[in-house]
């Protein structure tokens, strides 16, 4: 299973898209980079530390076998992202910002979110071309994520998974 720090990695990678829409906002409103390329450098730093942190979980985590009876598609989650978190920050630039305080509150919620036991589907990973599903295993537990490359269709698809976090499961390569 991750550690404390990839899931925090993993929740950080969430919000770069809404850093990044926020630069772009901010570039254009108050026709000024240095901010949104502080922002920009920080996303970029954010997505390389998630992107190897779960290139080394989809080696290293340890399989689980998932006794699965029910597979409901998550995709939809990344339409409902985008229009509860993107969209309003294209016209939505904060002038008078605190900055260490949004720092600090920022850096608060990302541990925060680490240190909790949740699962949510990452947008980044759905730009890498993986789907979301929820699944119900037969001892009445729900609430996993199962993230995977391929479409899944019946519970008997899925037998085994690797354990990221928790609640989130992550295909098992060896498997298909």
């Amino acid at each position: 299973m991750g550690n404390i720090l990839q899931r925090i990695i993993y929740y950080a990678s969430c919000a770069t898209p809404i850093a990044i829409t926020f630069s772009i906002v901010w570039c254009i409103q108050e026709h000024t980079c240095l901010v949104p390329s502080i922002m920009i450098l920080v996303g970029i730093f954010i997505l390389i530390l998630f992107k190897k942190a779960f290139s080394y979980a989809l080696k290293s985590v340890e399989t689980t076998t998932v006794n699965v009876i029910e597979v409901i598609p998550k995709d939809e989650w990344i339409l409902a992202y985008i229009i509860s978190y993107l969209f309003p920050f294209v016209s939505f630039v904060i002038e008078d910002v605190d900055y260490l305080l949004f720092g600090i509150l920022s850096l608060l919620f990302v541990i925060i979110a680490g240190c909790t036991h949740f699962a949510t589907p990452n947008p980044i990973l759905r730009l890498y071309g993986y789907h979301f599903y929820e699944l119900k295993s037969e001892h009445g537990m729900s609430g996993y994520i199962y993230v995977c490359k391929g479409k899944v269709c019946t519970p008997k698809d899925i037998k085994t998974a690797r354990r990221y976090f928790d609640l989130l499961l992550i295909e098992n390569k060896s498997e298909r």
